[in-house]
């Protein structure tokens, strides 16, 4: 990732065993400590695990994994002492569905006879609403089958403190959908581009995202792809642009058309600072 480019990642573990990776490797880490288990109320190890993080020299917080991974209590507990969170959202139709009763999440619980108690809010956005403190640093990932009302009313709620972090690779590959690219756009609020994991993924690579998104010009999705980044991980006073006094790095990106001013299907990046 580095060579291609990648100056800092939002990373999820749930154990320690990439921070002495992490401790020499070039790339700026910020490590979400995920909390989930509908069974769970204590998150002690999870506690641990993100003070080796903090104690080794490492960035981290704590966050939930989802809206429908948590029950009310310990997502609220987490949501409350974190410092910046980053949830998995609207990521399949079937989140929503949950809170209706129905869909193969419902079907889950019922199979391993688990009874959630948050399906009162009505929806995963109205969680989110009800439940994070507005001036919490937020990462809403995926984002998939979010609709417009429910972009504008975060939007209004969390401001320039959200951001929405588009996986579409992933997408593809899990749901075969894309993100609300346009909706998101007509709404005005921080984009940034991630790409989930390598089990939901064939590679870990930035370009290969941004040529899912051919019909977003490319200075703006670009842009999603560097400054977003910096916002959403709060490094943005020294990275993610070109201004005097930091120090972002400088990437090579090959493969323009320069007559559509899109990405080739060769397109790449390889780092040159």
């Amino acid at each position: 990732m580095f060579r291609d480019g990648v100056t800092a990642v939002g990373d999820i573990c749930n154990g320690t065993s990439t921070f002495p990776l992490k401790r020499k490797s070039p790339v700026h880490y910020h490590n979400f400590v995920e909390c989930f288990g509908l069974r769970a109320q204590d998150f002690t190890p999870m506690r641990t695990v993100l003070r080796e993080c903090t104690g080794s020299g490492l960035e981290g917080s704590l966050t939930p994994h989802s809206t429908y991974s948590l029950q009310d209590a310990p997502f609220r507990a987490v949501a409350a002492e974190s410092h910046r969170l980053s949830v998995h959202f609207m990521e399949s139709r079937s989140e929503a569905e949950l809170y209706r009763a129905r869909g193969p999440l419902h079907e889950r619980t019922l199979r391993e006879r688990v009874t959630i108690d948050f399906a009162g809010y009505g929806s995963p956005a109205r969680r989110i609403l009800d439940s994070v403190s507005p001036d919490r640093p937020l990462l809403l990932v995926h984002g998939t089958f979010a609709s417009q009302q429910e972009i504008e009313s975060l939007a209004e709620r969390f401001g320039d403190r959200l951001s929405w972090v588009l996986c579409p690779r992933s997408n593809d590959y899990i749901e075969g959908a894309r993100p609300p690219v346009e909706t998101l756009r007509r709404a005005g609020v921080r984009i940034a581009l991630g790409t989930d994991s390598l089990s939901s993924n064939e590679t870990l690579s930035i370009v290969e995202e941004l040529k899912m998104l051919r019909s977003v010009p490319l200075d703006e999705a670009l842009r999603w792809a560097t400054l977003g980044g910096a916002e959403a991980l709060g490094i943005d006073l020294w990275a993610g642009s070109f201004v005097p006094g930091k120090r972002p790095g400088a990437v090579l990106l090959g493969g323009i058309d320069f007559r559509t001013t899109t990405l080739r299907d060769d397109a790449f990046s390889r780092r040159i600072l």
